[in-house]
């Protein structure tokens, strides 16, 4: 069904009708209730704090054990929900550097156990949260948090070994102001 239908078929509903399909769409999709929830209470802080509560848990168990493996699926998810809310740009650059930021924790927790596939998400969660902070401006706001993890990957990645027993690198470039 298209776009055009849907709009449509919901042209055709009294208010009663609407309020109804809503409510059930509130009650049998996890999405939908989380969109209407922050639609009908748009608080950007808490729900910035909601979701950095939700990617820690799919990081660590209770008492912050680190999980033997996070779910990145549902981490990205979590992440593209936050963004279609449309909060403050700043919400969103908080929340892409904070990902790689507790993903270097839980490296660190796990004494460096997957190493090797952790790499190429560091630096692809690296690179769109500088590529979101250069296209939002907001290199002076977060520039030196994004450096400070970028080097700290580095760093990590630098003293330690993979599985491999072979140590890789690559430099991320400092924000220019």
């Amino acid at each position: 069904m298209s776009k055009a239908s849907v709009k449509k078929a919901l042209k055709e509903l009294d208010q009663e009708g609407l309020v109804n399909l809503l409510m059930d769409l509130y009650s049998c999709r996890k999405d939908a209730k989380d969109f209407l929830e922050f639609w009908a209470n748009p608080d950007e802080d808490k729900e910035l704090e909601r979701v950095k509560e939700r990617i820690h848990k799919l990081f660590f168990l209770p008492h912050d054990k680190p999980r033997r493996k996070p779910d990145m699926t549902e981490i990205k998810t979590l992440v593209k929900n936050f963004r279609t809310l449309g909060p403050d740009p700043e919400k969103i650059a908080d929340l892409l550097i904070y990902v790689p930021e507790l993903m270097l924790e839980w490296l660190q927790r796990r004494n460096g156990t997957g190493m090797t596939a952790a790499r190429s998400r560091f630096d692809s969660m690296l690179e769109e949260s500088r590529t979101f902070i250069e296209s939002a401006g907001l290199e002076q706001v977060f520039g030196v948090r994004h450096d400070r993890i970028a080097e700290l990957i580095n760093a990590y990645y630098d003293t330690s070994c993979d599985e491999t027993g072979t140590s890789r690198r690559r430099k991320w470039f400092r924000f220019r102001y």
